[in-house]
């Protein structure tokens, strides 16, 4: 099945204190376990016959997996470890099957490296710029201000729902639960084809925006009151539902002081990118002439 929430973009990252001193106060005490973690060396090991250096092992998991660079110096066992470097000797060995062939030596293989390095380099600016502080704190926090003004009036809701395939079968559950033959939690456990949110009594889980969800759903949802069901089926893209709003607030913003480095991050790639569009500028392009 298809996901209900949609792609969200940097303004999710401002949205929501979901910091870890707010987590750690809604969560009881849990007894200490053996600490079986995995901590990498440098080589982080032998891989068919050669020393892979934690510089190598860390640009093979940011290339392949999209984890930052030297983020990973343990993994929860050694298990995981040697998964994650058998990845690796995998790639080593397809690499050399394809070199044994003369294919590493042709010409579209440079070029796919000319422009792959160049994309690289790319990343390298930013990263550099970063490193020397060359976005000023009060551009950053201009960002930060429109984002945070994209969400000012939200709010944020939490929400359960019925799914099924068709209108007829949704108004039959509406009727039934409001004529009490029923209750909400009984109908999505036993009838809502998404399995994930029947097994929490119908629950989407947790707070989120409207505009994260299926148009119609939003639409619906944004009209209902806080306690109220749905008074018919609401179509969308993934059959018909039968929403029930469990609450609402006022969108939370996370301070700007309080925002973590990888936010910050997100926040300065947006002047990055600004900044290239600068570059574009001067970039100068003479087509030849047409052959005759």
């Amino acid at each position: 099945m298809r996901k209900l929430f949609k792609t969200t973009l940097l303004t999710t990252a401002i949205l929501g204190a979901l910091s870890s001193a707010a987590i750690a106060q809604d969560t009881a005490p849990v007894a200490e376990v053996a600490d079986t973690s995995y901590v990498f060396q440098d080589p982080v090991a032998k891989v068919n016959g050669r020393d892979v250096s934690k510089s190598e092992f860390d640009n093979f998991l940011y290339i392949t997996q999209g984890i930052e660079l030297g983020s990973v110096t343990s993994v929860e066992d050694k298990v995981l470890a040697k998964q994650l470097l058998e990845l690796l000797g995998e790639q080593d060995l397809v690499s050399d099957a394809a070199k044994s062939r003369g294919l590493d030596q042709t010409e579209d293989h440079k070029m796919r490296l000319k422009v792959i390095g160049d994309l690289f380099l790319s990343q390298a600016l930013l990263e550099d710029m970063i490193a020397k502080n060359e976005f000023p704190e009060a551009d950053i926090k201009a960002v930060y201000e429109v984002e945070v003004a994209k969400v000012a009036d939200q709010k944020e809701y939490q929400a359960s729902h019925i799914l099924v395939e068709t209108q007829e079968e949704a108004q039959a559950i509406l009727d039934a639960i409001n004529k009490g033959e029923t209750s909400f939690v009984e109908a999505a456990k036993e009838k809502s084809l998404d399995t994930a949110t029947a097994t929490r009594d119908g629950s989407l889980g947790g707070w989120f925006n409207a505009n994260m969800m299926d148009p119609a759903f939003s639409e619906a949802l944004v009209a209902m009151k806080k306690g109220e069901m749905s008074a018919a089926p609401v179509e969308s893209s993934f059959g018909f539902h039968i929403i029930l709003l469990d609450d609402v607030r006022d969108t939370p913003i996370v301070a700007f002081e309080d925002l973590d480095a990888g936010t910050k991050n997100q926040l300065i790639n947006v002047l990055f990118q600004q900044k290239l569009q600068e570059l574009q500028k001067d970039v100068k392009v003479e087509l030849p002439a047409a052959k005759k």
